[in-house]
């Protein structure tokens, strides 16, 4: 959830790095609300989005090409769930072959 407001410097520097794109989506990003996540014991990350009606594409820094996202649907909410890359990087969300947010992985 993009946050306005009054909120630390810490708070502000956390977020995920939402683009146009996804501002303008009317998707919303339920869960994680944190964009520095920190991926060791864990075997699969899951993001949880509302309103997400669109193939949904990833890429982690360094590699060439875009995964296209498993989506479980329940309801309204939208699951996606990637494996743990095991090592640290940048993950970024496509839709419509256009960067929509962003995450820091840390292991």
């Amino acid at each position: 959830m993009l946050r306005f407001g009054r909120m630390t410097k810490e708070e502000f520097y956390n977020q995920p790095i939402y683009n146009n794109t996804f501002l303008s989506s009317g998707i919303e990003l339920k869960n994680p609300t944190n964009g520095i996540i920190n991926i060791r014991n864990k075997a699969n990350l899951e993001f949880e989005f509302i309103g997400l009606n669109e193939s949904l594409y990833y890429l982690l820094s360094g590699e060439k090409y875009l995964k296209k996202a498993e989506i479980i649907k329940k309801g309204e909410k939208s699951i996606v769930s990637i494996a743990n890359p095991k090592r640290k990087t940048t993950l970024i969300f496509f839709i419509k072959n256009r960067n929509a947010v962003q995450f820091n992985l840390v292991y």
